[in-house]
C-alpha cells in the first residue's frame, strides 16, 4: 500500500492566517497539511523552535529517508540558516543521524521513544493487545488496529496473515479517512455535525479507479455502517482487495479506533465478509469496547 505514509507532510513556507493580511504563522495553530485547526489567541505561547524542529523532523519519510541540509531545507520550507541550526541540535541530541561520508542525515532510533510513549499512554494500544491477538489467531487474515486524526486513520500497530497474502502496511502509516473501512467506521459512530466536519476538511482524492469521493455516496455508506455497525469496502483504498473495519467504543460511547482487516478480493468478496469474517470481528470489537469501559 505505496499511498500510506509514515509521516505528514510540512507546511507551506509562507502560510498566513485568511483575512488577516501579514499575520504570523504563529497567530494560528495549523497541521501539516497547511490545515487550519484552531485560533491561537496568544501569540506569545507559540514557540517557533519547537515547530522549525518538527518540520525537520517531518521531512523524513518513506520517499526521502536520507537527506542533506539542502534537501531538508526544501522539504520542510525553513531557509537553510534555520534548517543547519536545527538539524545540528537534532544532531547533537541524538535524534538525527549522519553520514560522515555523503553528509546526509537520518531520523535515529531515539525517535522511536515517542511512538513508544504513545502507545503506553493511547488506552486502545496499551490494553487491546490480548484481544487483537485472539481475533487474528481466529481468522489468520491481517488485521491492524487504527485510529482517526484528523482525516486520516493512523496504524497503531498490525498483524500479518498468516497466509500468502501480503500487504505493506505499518505502524505509523496514514490513509484518509473518508474511503477506508475503519476511518468510515469510526466516521459512521461520530456525531453528526463531527463526521460531516471531517468530511469537509477531506481532500477526497481518489486512490484507486474505485474510490467512492462524492458525499452522497460516503453518507449512505456511513449510514450502512450505523446499521450493521461494521463497513466493507471494495478495492476503494487499494486495488484487489475487499477491507471490513469495526468500531471500539471508549467509556463516553464514542469511538476510539477500530480494527481493520485487508484481504484478497478473489477470496473474500463482500459477501462472504458480511456471513463469515464480520461476526467474530464484531464480537470482538464489543470485547474490546468493554475493556474501555463501553457499555
Amino acid at each position: 500500500m505505496a499511498r500510506g505514509r509514515p509521516r505528514l507532510n510540512p507546511l507551506p513556507p509562507a502560510v498566513q492566517e485568511p483575512g488577516r493580511p501579514g499575520s504570523p504563522l504563529s497567530a494560528v495553530v495549523w497541521n501539516y497539511d497547511g490545515e487550519r485547526l484552531a485560533e491561537e489567541s496568544d501569540q506569545r505561547l507559540f514557540n517557533n523552535s519547537i515547530e522549525k524542529g518538527m518540520r525537520v523532523l517531518h521531512a523524513f519519510g518513506v520517499e526521502r529517508r536520507s537527506l542533506n541540509v539542502a534537501e531538508i531545507a526544501r522539504a520542510s520550507g525553513l531557509d537553510r540558516s534555520s534548517t543547519q541550526r536545527v538539524v545540528y541540535t537534532l544532531h547533537r541530541l541524538g535524534y538525527l543521524r549522519k553520514d560522515e561520508v555523503t553528509r546526509r542525515y537520518r531520523p535515529s532510533s531515539r525517535v522511536l521513544d515517542f511512538g513508544s510513549a504513545y502507545l503506553a499512554a493511547d488506552e486502545p494500544a496499551s490494553r487491546l493487545p490480548r484481544y487483537f491477538s485472539l481475533i487474528h489467531r481466529r481468522t489468520g487474515e491481517f488485521v491492524s488496529l487504527n485510529e482517526l486524526d484528523g482525516t486520516e486513520v493512523v496504524v497503531i500497530t498490525r498483524l500479518p496473515s498468516r497466509r500468502l497474502f501480503s500487504i505493506n502496511v505499518q505502524p505509523g502509516m496514514r490513509f484518509p479517512a473518508f474511503c477506508t473501512a475503519t476511518g468510515r467506521a469510526i466516521l459512521g459512530f461520530l456525531p453528526l455535525d463531527a463526521a460531516r466536519a471531517v468530511l469537509a476538511r477531506s481532500k477526497r482524492k481518489p486512490l484507486t479507479g474505485h474510490t467512492v469521493t462524492d458525499l452522497a455516496g460516503i453518507e449512505r455508506a456511513l449510514q450502512r455502517v450505523r446499521e450493521t455497525g461494521y463497513c466493507i469496502t471494495e478495492q476503494e483504498a487499494v486495488a484487489g482487495t475487499t477491507a471490513l473495519g469495526v468500531p471500539i467504543f471508549g467509556a463516553g460511547g464514542h469511538p476510539v479506533a477500530a480494527i481493520e482487516f485487508y484481504l484478497p478480493l478473489a477470496e473474500w468478496p463482500r459477501e462472504r465478509i458480511a456471513r463469515e469474517l464480520a461476526p467474530p470481528a464484531l464480537e470482538a470489537g464489543r470485547e474490546m469496547s468493554r475493556s474501555l469501559g463501553a457499555r
